[in-house]
């Protein structure tokens, strides 16, 4: 079932994932999101096992920045499940367009968001090629179901 979460939720998943190296509090995550922000999560028998946190970066454009499924949750479609619903709620709160970035080295991810709809728009060189940056871009519209 996708909910909305609170950003101490998503951080205690956050934390537990093996690919976000990189431990966070609440407050920067705050301080990153501000108060135009959406934070879901997926609950299977009442365990939080995904999260998708993104930001309003001006009205238009909605910044999908973090996301994770708990690695045995994974290849069961929650990851596509919880983009559904963060797209439907930026259609429904007016934003015209959603941006994300990936590494190259989460194939699953980058695959997720070009059969979804989402172009690459840029590329940001990183200190290996699996930790290149890709940027994606898909351009929303309230009568599109994708």
């Amino acid at each position: 079932m996708v909910t909305e979460i609170s950003l101490e939720d998503a951080l205690a998943l956050k934390n537990c994932i093996p690919e976000m190296r990189q431990t966070s509090t609440v407050d920067e995550l705050q301080a990153r999101v501000g108060n135009n922000y959406l934070s879901l999560g997926y609950l299977e028998d009442n365990q939080l096992v995904a999260f998708k946190l993104g930001y309003a970066l001006n009205q238009h454009t909605f910044y999908s920045w973090l996301g994770a499924v708990a690695p045995e949750f994974r290849g069961k479609g929650i990851a596509k499940m919880l983009l559904q619903v963060q797209e439907k709620w930026c259609r429904e709160n007016k934003f015209d367009t959603i941006e994300v970035k990936s590494m190259n080295q989460f194939k699953p991810m980058l695959s997720m968001l070009l059969n979804n709809g989402y172009n690459i728009t840029g590329f940001t060189k990183g200190n290996s090629v699996t930790e290149h940056k890709i940027h994606f871009s898909k351009q929303l519209s309230l009568n599109s179901l994708s």
